[in-house]
């Protein structure tokens, strides 16, 4: 009972430094030392900075203050060490989540320049079918051919049936 009342009340506490703490409150008692809340803010004295008479006060013990400094600096230790893995693992997620985005983005780039050829490939066809389809409409209908010589050739159109005779040879048309 007599220590929650000495955490409830405010006092001034002095190291064997002389560093001074005024009205400060008890907030905690650790094997190692205590936590005091004060104006400037929260601060851990430890026991062996503070006088005999605190140290019984608070029943200090300077075994089982070592072993939960030790307990404490291989928990502090232990946390590190899992932060510093859990920010690998998390790096090596986000570096793997970038590889992904790159790839599907490299995968939409070749696939939008693949629909990009196609298109142009097919308004090269149609460009040249336009092409082709304006020359027959612009070309005369008939074009008359031309002789070895460069003599133009005639073309008759045989309207009914005539046998040509050359001797024993006989054409039919």
């Amino acid at each position: 009972m007599v220590l929650s009342a000495s955490l409830a009340l405010a006092e001034d506490f002095k190291t064997i430094d002389g560093k001074e703490y005024k009205n400060a409150k008890v907030s905690r008692v650790e094997p190692d030392g205590i936590v005091l809340l004060t104006k400037s803010g929260i601060s851990k004295v430890y026991f062996t900075e503070l006088p005999k008479e605190v140290q019984e006060r608070f029943h200090y013990d300077a075994q089982q203050a070592a072993q939960f400094t030790s307990q404490t600096v291989e928990q502090n230790r232990l946390a590190r060490e899992r932060k510093v893995e859990e920010n690998e693992k998390r790096a090596e997620e986000v570096s793997k989540r970038k590889a992904e985005k790159e790839a599907l983005q490299q995968q939409r780039d070749a696939e939008m320049r693949r629909q990009q050829r196609e298109a142009g490939q097919q308004r090269q066809q149609r460009d040249a079918e336009q092409q082709q389809q304006a020359e027959i409409q612009r070309a005369p209908a008939s074009t008359p051919s031309v002789s070895k010589e460069g003599i133009r050739e005639h073309t008759y159109e045989i309207l009914q049936d005539h046998t040509i005779s050359f001797g024993d040879v006989r054409i039919r048309l």
